[in-house]
């Protein structure tokens, strides 16, 4: 019997994310993570899985940037945490450097299989490297944050007022994206990481718009996730609801055509995301 993505992924279940921290009050008994920090507020984030953001400005300068990563480790008092950089070559130069060393990343956006492509590549040759060399690898971790709602705001433009397929596209291509990482981690390449303790990259919704919050829900909670709420949604966020959905290719890619045969420039839209990042 062959697996499907859930099974496949489940090595991670789906984790809840605060993202738009103020550094001040988070709601416990939901977060099992924040993305977004400054370097100055990670003390106040106690336990949980943090993402500290890296100044631009020492992307390309590995000393520095090696430098800032201890800086955010020790603040965070050795707990869990990972060095968010943009998806751009710069940034991308940056990911191979810190996972090379064990050092956990946060990646994005993205938005296109291309570009997937490139992050899971970088994580998994950064892991065969300490592999060869007999470092760990089960405690290295990276997530490729794709921007839903984003996707969903430039596209809605595109739109008729009334559309049935307004707030569609972030989710088609979420749940596309989904379906290729089970592809690439799928195979004998991955198999001998896997048998080492490697987890796949794991792919994070995040800009997700509140008032789209049941269907946001309802499609992104898929197994080894994660997902991203603002500050007063995660709030009245309860996680012991949460039902798995299942990433459905055949609606995904009928929705992606409808939205392209209704006038939407879904391939322009996407690459105008990641564009941002630069």
């Amino acid at each position: 019997m062959l697996a499907t993505p859930s099974d496949r992924l489940r090595s991670a279940d789906l984790s809840v994310w605060l993202e738009g921290w103020d550094g001040r009050s988070a709601p416990a008994q939901v977060v099992e993570g924040i993305a977004g920090l400054g370097l100055e507020d990670v003390g106040r984030a106690g336990d949980r899985w943090v993402q500290v953001e890296c100044p631009p400005q020492l992307l390309r300068h590995t000393h520095a940037l090696l430098a800032f990563a201890r800086l955010a480790r020790h603040r965070a008092h050795e707990g869990w945490i990972a060095i968010g950089l943009p998806c751009t070559p710069p940034g991308m130069a940056a990911a191979a450097q810190l996972l090379r060393r064990g050092i956990s990343v946060g990646i994005g956006p993205i938005s296109t299989p291309a570009t997937w492509n490139v992050v899971a590549e970088c994580f998994t040759r950064a892991l065969e490297e300490r592999r060869a060399r007999n470092l760990a690898i089960d405690d290295v971790s990276c997530v490729a944050w794709v921007p839903v709602g984003l996707v969903d705001e430039h596209s809605d433009r595109c739109l008729p007022s009334g559309s049935p397929l307004h707030g569609t596209a972030g989710i088609a291509v979420a749940q596309l994206l989904y379906l290729l990482a089970f592809q690439t981690f799928t195979g004998p390449r991955w198999a001998q990481l896997t048998a080492d303790g490697a987890h796949p990259v794991r792919l994070g919704w995040s800009r997700l718009a509140a008032e789209r919050r049941a269907a946001y829900i309802s499609r992104l909670t898929l197994p080894g996730s994660v997902i991203a709420l603002g500050h007063p949604w995660a709030a009245e966020f309860d996680g012991h609801r949460l039902q798995a959905a299942e990433a459905d290719e055949t609606e995904a890619r009928w929705t992606s055509e409808e939205l392209v045969r209704s006038g939407v420039p879904l391939a322009e839209i996407l690459a105008h995301v990641e564009a941002a990042a630069a």
